[in-house]
């Protein structure tokens, strides 16, 4: 950097390259014969709400190969700009994503408020330029109409699918054209398209390797107009049928899952006896099955000297709750009680026993009632649009 000036319209940075050889494009040699100096300008990032201009001082130099045709060449700034650009790679990325979101005018003037002076011809230029320069074959091809004139004229859209990239714009639906297009493009392998005749047509003859596939948007929009159909033919039906029964369990409080926990705990002893078994079978002591499952010798003895798996006993001990059972029996079924007000209640006579006790057997209980029949109304049945959305959800 060699000064900093500060004008009405921005920040002018002067600069000049530190480089001291340059290689020619031409012949490829290596040169440090510096033929002359030029300036070259380059607009950057604005610096807050100033404008920012760089002035570099670019090296000309001279071929020294008596065989080349080139005599002189510029040197080239690969980390700052592209060769005839007139602004950074940082500003020319930002201006490019500008052009891609609002277009050509709009996308001006949006960059004149951030400080950015590009004009709507540069906008589409840098646009097109992407386009055009990038050469990578297509494998998976988009093909969808677009209107130039919205129910009068339309032309066809061709996007990379991999790059999720517009790659070309044909000026019609033609079958022949579209066809044409695939013969100058060989590689690609599959396309998706809508149900149109003539693009099934074009792809056929363009390119009869390709597997065609139907777009997914396509595929919704059918099974909508379809559900829609549906719907609109049987909904005197559905809105006739005032009560479907449907055999439903009775509303449960939140079960302490004792059987699952106990039958969880017998398949986890189950596994370990078939471990301390087959390791048994293999020739292994007791004491040497325990060091190297970490388990106890009295586990690994009750495992290892039966043939069986032991299932443990269980033991009816007597509870607190047997002398209200026939009150609590009674009351469940002659009225709707919750665990807590039976609770209460068997409190008040003299129990001495914890809640839990108490809403353990209440889950138990309720888990022992038969299935009842309940109707189902269709006083709130959703309207006909919010069916469809869920049908095709």
């Amino acid at each position: 950097m060699t000064s900093v000036q500060h004008t009405p319209d921005g920040v002018h940075i002067s600069v000049e390259s530190q480089s001291r050889f340059g290689y020619c494009p031409s012949c490829g040699a290596k040169t440090q014969r510096i033929h002359n100096y030029y300036e070259r300008q380059l607009l950057d990032l604005p610096l807050g709400e100033l404008a920012v201009r760089l002035r570099i001082q670019v090296k000309r130099f001279r071929c020294m190969d008596v065989l080349c045709e080139r005599r002189t060449f510029a040197e080239k700034l690969p980390n700052l700009t592209e060769r005839y650009s007139r602004y950074t790679k940082r500003l020319a990325e930002i201006i490019w994503h500008v052009g891609q979101v609002v277009g050509g005018r709009p996308g001006s003037q949006f960059a004149h408020k951030l400080r950015i002076q590009v004009s709507r011809h540069s906008i589409l230029r840098m646009l097109r330029h992407l386009y055009t320069s990038v050469t990578k074959p297509v494998r998976i091809l988009g093909v969808d109409d677009w209107a130039k004139k919205r129910g009068q004229t339309y032309g066809t859209i061709l996007v990379d699918l991999e790059d999720h990239r517009v790659i070309d714009l044909l000026p019609d639906r033609e079958a022949q054209t579209l066809a044409n297009w695939l013969h100058q493009h060989p590689t690609v392998a599959i396309v998706t398209r809508d149900r149109s005749t003539e693009y099934a047509i074009g792809i056929t003859a363009g390119a009869p390797q390709a597997l065609q596939v139907a777009d997914r948007w396509h595929l919704l929009k059918n099974l909508t107009e379809m559900a829609q159909r549906a719907l609109r033919d049987e909904w005197t039906q559905v809105r006739a049928a005032k009560t479907v029964p449907s055999a439903q369990r009775a509303p449960l409080p939140r079960a302490f899952g004792d059987e699952t926990t106990k039958q969880l705990s017998r398949e986890h002893r189950l596994k370990q006896y078939g471990i301390i078994q087959h390791l048994k079978h293999k020739g292994y002591g007791q004491r040497r099955i325990a060091r190297l499952l970490g388990f106890s010798r009295g586990k690994v003895r009750s495992f290892y000297e039966t043939d069986e798996f032991p299932e443990r006993k269980t033991v009816s001990r007597p509870s607190q709750l047997d002398p209200y059972l026939n009150y609590l029996n009674t009351q469940m079924s002659t009225r709707k009680v919750t665990a807590k007000q039976l609770w209460q209640e068997i409190v008040e006579q003299g129990y001495p026993g914890s809640y839990g006790q108490v809403s353990k057997w209440v889950t138990g209980y309720n888990k022992q009632r038969p299935r009842v029949e309940v109707a189902l109304s269709t006083a709130h049945l959703p309207g006909r649009d919010t069916c469809l959305r869920l049908l095709v959800a």
